[in-house]
């Protein structure tokens, strides 16, 4: 057992006797002999307790003894005395036997703590329960992610704080509540502070409990969610013990997800919506108020509609109470070691959100996910299909009123809506998210619906004071954006193409769409769209279809017929290496236009704002087709989000591709099979058994035949020269890139 003082010991013991036979524990002095503890629960019945620390057999043959003598007298008196030696320590089984042959118990402090509340069991099972939204999204089974230790911000102070330093807080009585965003890790902390608390019980003799607080639904009292807690995790006759020391500072609460609680109405009105927030959270305020031990509460930040009505509603003091906040974000240290424990060779990419949730999601997958979102040149797009489909396959298993793709379908349609939002990311109003329902389901969200809309991931209050929402994060807007203009060229949608948008697609969304335009070889009938609605209100729509076409690989030329587009907002154009052609682009603000080898001759800008050109060295040198524009800055270098792999060639990205899956991911072999199975067309199939065969023919890898397939194997001491080759890339002067890039470039010609 952990250490703990002797004064602590016998006041524990104390504390102990008295929450089991509901009685006062005292010392007293029974016919000439000293007891640590006495109690009287009934008439003719007292129980005796001895506390000792020395674990020799000699001493315990002493103390039964002093208890024969007791017992006796006690008898005579027509009193039955109940006994038990409590030992420090685990008692031999002689001190245990020695002990029954003379009518006393003989066992340890943690044995004796025991027959109060067995919490070695309870923290067993709670520990393999689910805490809260910390779970595996794709088994929906506990999170078993190895926890990346991260700081919270102290609102008041703005001090760093631990988990440790969270730790101290509550061993001291302090009240805490624990704000943060989807998925920045509040669950997680709860857990690690139950595992850390926990495992420290029986020194403390603390009883920390981790309560779900959506598990709660329609509690009114303290007792209900008590009971309800242990009857979820089958120890249904520990509630009563627990809520015995309900009030006292030995009971630390654990609960997570305020905001889950509640089979709440929506409403258009704040003041009806507070009064719903009050009714579903009186069953948790009841419970924070009656306890008088530490207590940490989380959920999100801005459900409420202001401070004062949260410190209200969870029944806490303002001036009593500690507010602190997740970070948004991991630094980008913290997400380079925990990607590093995944793989050697994984760097962060620009484009990879440094979210706690993030992590979740990229530890949840095997390794041929992992490859393909750190590996394939489509990462950025991989990884948001695989982020947004786990979200709401998420929010469907909370709430199971609506399935995963009803959910998508609501997101993406939200997302349209704040195309006309000066805010780009809101806001978004009540009734806009009530109709956004009703155009995908058919009708009006109510009870178990409406909770699911108030709670979207993703979605957020736009301030404390207001009641609308807000995307809190672009990355997965820009993506709902992206399906949600697939959609409108697919189904012809009308609607839409007399609204007047402001927000165009970005980078992400740009991608998202190409890579659809490629997968599913639909060019045509994106260029036909803008043919047939060239003089539509709606120039935004048009503009982010230019946009996505001219970051569409295509190895034919694509005439646009000579359109001009006009007073349109475009976030980014890529001409480098493109084949698009034939159109002009009048009065528009252009965030971004790479024109790293432009090679077009029948496209033409006029007075439209440049905010940035990359791929010219001065503004001075502009070429003809964009000199007579304002032009505010220049990069000499090509589109960062046009990153490196864009500039290369087919062939130069699947040699890297093979590389880093033979050398660096997975065991250093892999099957024929294996490495095709990641290309679709059969041009790309080629180039893969053109590259293998290379590799092997300079000796990197070693070819073995079998039966079933072919499998390569990496030669190891390869590596360092591998390394340096994707390190390098287009600055290599290795001579196989040498040669991948001779070859590739004879391919393109």
């Amino acid at each position: 057992m952990r250490s703990i003082s002797w004064k602590s010991l016998e006041k524990n013991v104390k504390l102990i006797a008295s929450y089991i036979w509901n009685c006062n524990a005292s010392k007293e002095t029974i016919k000439g002999v000293n007891y640590d503890c006495v109690l009287k629960p009934k008439l003719g019945y007292w129980v005796i307790v001895e506390v000792t620390e020395q674990m020799k057999l000699e001493k315990v043959r002493m103390d039964i003894a002093k208890f024969a003598s007791s017992r006796l007298s006690l008898i005579s008196d027509g009193i039955f005395p109940e006994c038990y030696l409590v030992m420090k320590d685990e008692p031999s089984n002689s001190m245990i036997e020695t002990g029954k042959e003379n009518m006393v118990n003989v066992l340890s402090y943690l044995s004796f703590s025991s027959l109060f509340i067995n919490y070695e069991s309870y923290f067993h099972v709670r520990a393999k329960k689910i805490f809260g939204s910390s779970v595996n999204p794709l088994s929906g089974k506990p999170d078993q992610l190895r926890y990346t230790p991260v700081f919270y911000k102290d609102h008041k102070t703005n001090a760093n704080l631990d988990l440790n330093a969270i730790v101290k807080l509550i061993n001291e009585g302090k009240r805490i509540i624990l704000l943060g965003n989807y998925g920045t890790g509040k669950s997680r902390c709860i857990r690690e502070l139950f595992m850390n608390l926990g495992s420290k019980q029986s020194a403390t003799l603390k009883y920390p409990i981790a309560i779900n607080l959506k598990d709660n639904w329609g509690t009114r009292k303290a007792e209900e969610i008590i009971r309800r807690h242990f009857d979820n995790v089958g120890l249904s006759d520990v509630a009563d013990s627990i809520l015995k020391i309900i009030d006292n500072e030995k009971l630390l609460l654990l609960l997570d997800g305020f905001d889950e609680i509640g089979s709440q109405a929506w409403s258009h009105d704040p003041q009806k919506l507070k009064q719903i927030r009050a009714a579903a959270l009186s069953g948790t305020k009841d419970l924070i108020q009656k306890s008088k031990g530490a207590v940490i509460i989380t959920g999100r930040e801005h459900y409420f509609n202001n401070d004062n009505e949260m410190y209200s509603l969870l029944g806490l003091k303002q001036e009593d109470t500690i507010l602190i906040k997740c970070k948004d974000e991991f630094t980008n240290e913290e997400m380079e070691d925990y990607l590093k424990s995944l793989s050697n060779i994984i760097d962060l990419p620009l484009w990879l959100p440094r979210r706690p949730i993030i992590c979740q999601i990229i530890n949840s997958l095997d390794v041929n996910d992992i490859e393909k979102i750190f590996v394939d040149s489509n990462s950025a797009v991989e990884f948001w299909k695989t982020l947004i489909y786990n979200l709401c396959v998420r929010e469907a298993r909370i709430n199971p009123v609506l399935d995963s793709d009803t959910i998508l379908k609501i997101f993406i349609k939200i997302g349209q809506m704040t195309r006309n939002k000066i805010g780009n990311v809101g806001p978004i109003t009540v009734s806009e998210i009530n109709k956004a329902f009703e155009l995908v389901v058919g009708s009006s969200p109510v009870d178990d619906s409406a909770v699911m809309l108030q709670r979207l991931p993703a979605l957020g209050r736009i301030s404390a004071e207001s009641n609308d929402r807000q995307f809190i994060d672009n990355y997965i807007l820009d993506g709902l954006r992206a399906e949600n203009l697939v959609q409108i060229i697919n189904e012809n949608l009308e609607k839409v193409k007399n609204e007047k948008w402001i927000n165009p697609l970005d980078k992400l969304g740009i991608e998202i769409v190409s890579i659809y335009i490629r997968e599913s070889h639909s060019a045509n009938g994106f260029i036909s769209y803008l043919f047939d609605n060239i003089d539509i209100d709606n120039k935004v729509l048009l503009g982010d279809i230019i946009a996505s076409l001219t970051f569409y690989a295509s190895k034919n030329p694509m005439d646009l017929g000579g359109i001009t587009l006009s007073d349109s907002y475009i976030s980014t154009l890529s001409l480098s290496n493109t084949l698009i052609d034939n159109f002009v682009i009048k009065d528009t603000i252009i965030e971004e236009i790479d024109i790293t080898n432009y090679c077009c001759s029948r496209i033409s800008f006029k007075d439209c704002i440049f905010k940035k050109v990359y791929g010219l060295e001065s503004i001075e040198k502009a070429p003809s087709f964009i000199s007579s524009n304002h032009i505010e800055s220049c990069e000499k270098e090509s589109i960062s989000f046009y990153n490196n792999q864009m500039k290369l060639q087919p062939m130069q990205l699947i040699f890297i591709s093979l590389i880093k899956k033979l050398f660096f991911l997975g065991s250093g072999s892999k099957s024929e099979r294996e490495l095709l199975s990641s290309y679709g067309n059969d041009d790309d199939k080629k180039l893969v058994l053109e590259v293998v065969k290379i590799l092997h023919k300079e000796k990197v890898i070693k070819k073995s035949n079998s039966q079933k397939d072919v499998t390569y194997i990496a030669k190891s001491f390869n590596k360092p020269r591998m390394k340096n080759i994707l390190t390098e890339l287009n600055h290599s002067k290795d001579k196989l890139w040498l040669e991948i890039e001779k070859i590739s470039s004879n391919n393109d010609q």
